[in-house]
This record gives C-alpha cells, sequence and structure tokens, in this order.
C-alpha cells in the first residue's frame, strides 16, 4: 500500500512539474510577478495544481491562466460559476451569448457538460508590465459580467 501510495505521490509531482515546464521562461517569470502584485493587492493568491493562479476576491475564486503564444503570453482572468439551474443547453448557449453580445471584450461560456459556466476575459502580453496595467480593470469587468450571469441566470 506504501508503495502505491509513494507511487501516487510521484505522478502528481511529475503532472505539476511537466505542466510548469510546458510554460516558457517568459510566461513563468510573468506568473510568479503577477502571482507578488495580486498578493500586494491583498487577494491572497497560491498556484494551483493546474499551475494557474488561484485568489479570492469579493469572496468568489478567480484564476488566472498562462499559455504560451508565439512571442507573447495569453494571459486569461477567470471565474467559473456551477450551473445548477436545471436550464435547458440551449438556454445557457442564448444566455452566454447575449452576455457576450453585450460584453464584447468577455468570453461567457459552458463547459462541454454545461455543469459550469465561465466568464474570461483573455489578452496577450508582452511584459509583466503589461498584465499588472490592465490586471484591476480584467479583474472588474470579469466581476460585472459574472454578477449580470448571475442576475440573469
Amino acid at each position: 500500500m506504501k508503495k502505491i501510495s509513494i507511487l501516487f505521490i510521484f505522478a502528481i509531482v511529475a503532472s505539476v512539474t511537466a505542466y510548469a515546464s510546458d510554460l516558457s521562461q517568459k510566461a513563468l517569470n510573468m506568473r510568479t510577478q503577477l502571482k507578488s502584485y495580486i498578493n500586494s493587492l491583498g487577494y491572497n493568491p497560491s498556484i494551483d495544481e493546474d499551475g494557474d493562479i488561484v485568489f479570492d476576491y469579493e469572496d468568489s475564486f478567480y484564476y488566472v491562466h498562462f499559455q504560451d503564444y508565439k512571442d507573447a503570453v495569453a494571459v486569461s482572468l477567470v471565474k467559473s460559476f456551477h450551473n445548477d439551474t436545471g436550464k435547458s443547453n440551449a438556454a445557457i448557449d442564448r444566455l452566454c451569448y447575449d452576455l457576450m453580445s453585450d460584453f464584447v471584450m468577455v468570453k461567457v461560456y459552458p463547459t462541454t457538460t454545461y455543469k459550469t459556466i465561465r466568464v474570461e476575459v483573455e489578452a496577450l502580453y508582452s511584459t509583466s508590465a503589461q498584465v499588472k496595467e490592465f490586471f484591476e480593470d480584467n479583474l472588474l469587468i470579469v466581476s460585472i459580467v459574472a454578477d449580470d450571469l448571475l442576475d440573469r441566470i
């Protein structure tokens, strides 16, 4: 039993390490600097098992995801909701489409199982300073759209 537990722990560590190695040094530096910045704002960030920054803002969890894209880094600020409304998939699709029509810069979409709806702002950045410059605005946008989503559901 101990061998299985140890192998399981190694598998988890290997998967997290493999994910982190998928990001360029530029993306890893951005993540480190943004985590420090979010901490300076008082939102108590941490790195989750996927390598995303997770933090608490206004009693909700938000995620910041990093992905390399050519010479830049795609940075997504995300808030997810459990969809326990009982609405049909078509109704959820309409709601998401309406919200994206109202808030052009924001993606609002259900996951493939429709159990979760995501509100996301994504942009390409070349430097950590750019990410920090737009972070609070992007956080406000995601928060406003998330509140509107809850009102419409």
